[in-house]
């Protein structure tokens, strides 16, 4: 067995100053008791899509102390539709946002974000064997060179956390590998009350380090 661990622990640069009871909508008349946090500072937001007409995605960046990471929050402009408009997110509407973020242009919005947890646990070995790595998945010896064991690797699981509160944002993610032998309106706002995706990125190599998407805010 091989590990590769990240963890990140940030504390927001601009902390949430209020905190109450609120409610999250799941879609499908269903909803969800939950502790929202709200803050009213100059950030910068905008918006994934064509044009103001055709809007796509709505964003906005939360920065961390030392303003290297960030995370940057994604709602649908059409509510509860996240999911299709994810499937249409393209690396370039990223790097759209990145070079709005380093533009600097700010503006004074309001944001509610409940506080939440988030775990995963995908395999990556299809994903691997598409980037090309297969040889190591197979029967071959593929490493003949590092042990004298006939070994191969079986299985590729990435286990991810994410917790976010008031004051900071922990997050962790584990890559474990198995080796076995060969067998916006009037006043801007963003009201995340609904299914969103957060992306926490580092601003200088432009590399999301966590992406999650909450359907339903899990109590800390």
């Amino acid at each position: 067995m091989l590990l590769n661990a990240v963890y990140f622990n940030g504390k927001w640069r601009y902390s949430f100053n209020k905190t109450a009871r609120d409610t999250f909508y799941l879609g499908g008349n269903k909803q969800h008791s939950c502790k929202m946090m709200t803050l009213t500072e100059d950030l910068c937001y905008g918006f994934t899509g064509p044009n103001e007409d055709d809007q796509k995605l709505l964003w906005v960046e939360l920065p961390y102390q030392g303003d290297v990471m960030s995370m940057i929050l994604l709602l649908p402009a059409r509510r509860f539709k996240l999911d299709e408009e994810l499937l249409d997110f393209k690396i370039s509407d990223l790097e759209n946002i990145l070079a709005e973020i380093e533009n600097n242009n700010k503006g004074n919005i309001k944001v509610k974000l409940p506080s939440f947890k988030s775990e995963s646990e995908v395999s990556l070995v299809e994903p691997l064997q598409q980037m090309g790595l297969r040889s190591m998945f197979s029967g071959g010896k593929p490493f003949a060179k590092l042990s004298r064991t006939d070994v191969k690797i079986t299985n590729v699981k990435q286990k991810s956390f994410l917790s976010v509160n008031e004051r900071e944002t922990v997050a962790t993610s584990v890559t474990k590998v198995d080796v076995g032998g060969l067998s916006l309106v009037l006043e801007p706002e963003f009201i995340a009350n609904q299914p969103f995706a957060a992306i926490i990125i580092d601003k200088q190599s432009k590399i999301p380090l966590f992406i999650a998407r909450i359907s339903k805010p899990e109590r800390l």
